[in-house]
């Protein structure tokens, strides 16, 4: 059921990267482009603009979802963020991030949620 809604809402073609290697960003490729669209925008020769691409493009590829749902990771990535064993699949506001379960869990583990975080997110409506 959720393929079918991601296929009629953004069509079977993704864009899979990361910035750094230990998850996985998985992005429909029309919202991809439209990043990249916003991206022309900014100054070409942005140091840390620079350092942004060369990593999304290392780890990135263009994959077509398969008839099964499946969608390829790059070899690179899939080793380097460990997609092996149990998975996470989260859903962000525009893309998907995968992640290993023991990565996904030591990190939420780390970064415990305060009263600051609550109200940081009222102060923006949430």
């Amino acid at each position: 059921m959720f393929k079918d809604i991601l296929v009629r809402s953004f069509g079977d073609e993704f864009f899979v990267t990361s910035l750094t290697g230990d998850h996985v960003w998985v992005y429909p490729l029309t919202v991809w482009e439209a990043h990249e669209e916003r991206l022309t925008k900014t100054a070409r020769l942005n140091p840390h603009l620079s350092k942004y691409l060369y990593r999304v493009n290392y780890h990135g590829m263009e994959v077509k979802m398969d008839k099964q749902g499946r969608i390829l990771i790059p070899a690179t990535l899939r080793d380097s963020a460990a997609m092996r064993g149990e998975l996470r699949v989260l859903a962000n506001i525009d893309h998907l991030e995968v992640w290993n379960e023991e990565r996904i869990t030591k990190l939420l583990a780390s970064q415990s949620f305060t009263d600051e975080d609550l109200s940081q997110l009222a102060d923006l409506g949430i």
